[in-house]
């Protein structure tokens, strides 16, 4: 429970200004005398004293009955990695099977950053997290989700132009990458909440920023989310598309895309509110497009994959939206 206590400021030696700590918190934390206390300077001009908090190795066991599925599983094993566990152990009370360890490794290998296998047994997985934050920048982590997602938004209208199955394939699968970089900033993001120190190591000079950043790599995470959409419709079309209106809007979004981008480095509120407002107009040309894919000639599967194409091209532009009006509010943060 907070509670405000109140301390008279002494001076000592002419320039030296103390207060007394309470006495009930000192004996809570087991301080005595000679002790360091560590001092956090926040932006609203509170500080906070404590102990000297640096992240320990964290452990969780998660047990896991025999009623349980192994994406439920997975589920959790996500979650205990978001929150900064270092090691995470399955114990299983029955034995796992050969396919559902494969599925599981699979999965990890494929979404968790920095996260292995060091034992395992019939009953028993233990997973340790060898991630370094200095090593992953969050800025560099944002710049890999959005050049991972460019690359698939530029390969997905190949894709469709072409007929290129295989790319479209290959774009369904750079998903996975964008997923493994946003579950990592997640992690971090977390770390830096209840660790400043950590925050300084992957660049947040300001813990204001943490929800901005959170909401913005969201917004990244879904924009993947689509453009896999979009290339699993061509999968389903397995055949490339003459719809000139639909590349003429993918053209549109990419270059808000890019625009955003800029926004995103700068904190421009005027190149944010230019990029919105570019936005609008994709959304209200997506009617259009709807309209001339319903009245054309088109087989009701190849009639279905182009609708939600045209629904994931307004989805990307909105939470490009939502993006800018973050920078925005950062921008304000700042001022």
């Amino acid at each position: 429970m907070i509670r405000e206590v109140k301390r008279r400021v002494q001076v000592t030696g002419g320039s030296t200004h103390i207060i007394s700590l309470p006495m009930e918190w000192v004996k809570k934390i087991g301080i005595s005398r000679g002790d360091e206390v560590r001092m956090v300077l926040k932006e609203d001009d509170t500080i906070l004293i404590g102990g000297k908090k640096e992240k320990e190795i964290s452990k969780a066991v998660i047990e896991i009955s025999p009623e349980e599925t192994i994406e439920e599983i997975y589920r959790s094993l996500i979650a205990h990695y978001l929150v900064g566990n270092d090691v995470i152990e399955l114990s299983f009370k029955e034995e796992i099977s050969r396919d559902d360890k494969r599925w599981m490794k699979d999965a990890i290998r494929k979404r968790l950053m920095g996260l292995e296998v060091v034992e395992e047994s019939g009953r028993e997985l233990v997973l340790r997290s060898f991630i370094n934050y200095e090593d992953f920048p969050l800025k560099e982590v944002i710049k890999s989700i959005c050049d991972i997602v460019e690359s698939m938004h530029e390969d997905v209208t190949t894709a469709l132009i072409d007929g290129n199955m295989l790319l479209a394939e290959d774009v369904i699968q750079r998903d996975n990458e964008v997923d493994r970089f946003y579950l990592l900033a997640v992690r971090q993001l977390k770390a830096a909440i209840e660790y400043p120190d950590i925050g300084k190591k992957i660049g947040i000079t300001n813990s204001r920023e943490i929800l901005g950043y959170r909401l913005i790599i969201k917004s990244m995470e879904r924009i993947g989310d689509h453009i896999r959409k979009m290339a699993e419709n061509a999968v389903q079309i397995d055949h490339k598309i003459d719809v000139p209106q639909i590349f003429d809007i993918h053209e549109a979004v990419k270059a808000i895309f890019l625009s955003s981008l800029e926004t995103l480095s700068k904190r421009s509120v005027k190149d944010a509110n230019r990029t919105i407002r570019n936005a609008e107009k994709v959304v209200e040309a997506s009617t259009t497009v709807r309209k001339d894919i319903l009245e054309g000639e088109f087989a009701p599967i190849e009639m279905t994959c182009l609708l939600s194409i045209v629904d994931s091209l307004v989805r990307v532009v909105e939470y490009i939206e939502d993006i800018e009006e973050i920078c925005i509010n950062m921008s304000a943060n700042e001022a």
